[in-house]
């Protein structure tokens, strides 16, 4: 499972690594990485003992990366929508990453509640969520044919 590293005022979940119930599995962080066909995330395998540096963006990356292949990746969304689609900070990242992973992972959007759009803003490229949560609890989104 691939879990973010909060930035900006985002939600916070890294406390929950230290319940004993989530600590058996293993956890994935994104990484940015830059390819010849653009920017994708890559995820590295993290524990109690990871020792952690300053990314691209400054955002915390293990120091040595043992990669692995998340089957859930869990994002922040700086706002949402109820069809699955999230903002983020623009760069694209996720929804790129997401299109390009064979088999796709489950994705989780974590966002508050006062962030969710009444109108639907997303763009070709971007990727819908599985699932949002939120601190009032989780959205399933619908497909855009079942909300014309």
């Amino acid at each position: 499972m691939a879990i973010y590293q909060p930035i900006r005022g985002e939600p916070d979940l890294l406390a929950l690594l230290s319940d004993k119930n989530l600590i058996r599995f293993t956890w994935l962080t994104p990484v940015c990485s830059e390819t010849p066909n653009g920017k994708v995330l890559k995820f590295a395998k993290f524990g109690p003992s990871t020792t952690w540096v300053a990314g691209q963006y400054g955002i915390p990356v293990p120091a040595d990366c043992n990669w692995g292949e998340p089957d859930v990746v869990v994002m922040p969304c700086v706002g949402f929508h109820r069809l699955g689609y999230r903002l983020g900070y623009g760069a694209g990242w996720y929804d790129s990453t997401l299109a390009a992973l064979n088999p796709k992972p489950w994705s989780v959007g974590v966002a508050f509640s006062g962030t969710e759009f009444d109108v639907t803003f997303h763009e070709p490229h971007d990727q819908a969520l599985d699932a949002v949560v939120t601190e009032d609890g989780v959205i399933f989104p619908s497909s855009p044919q079942q909300n014309q």
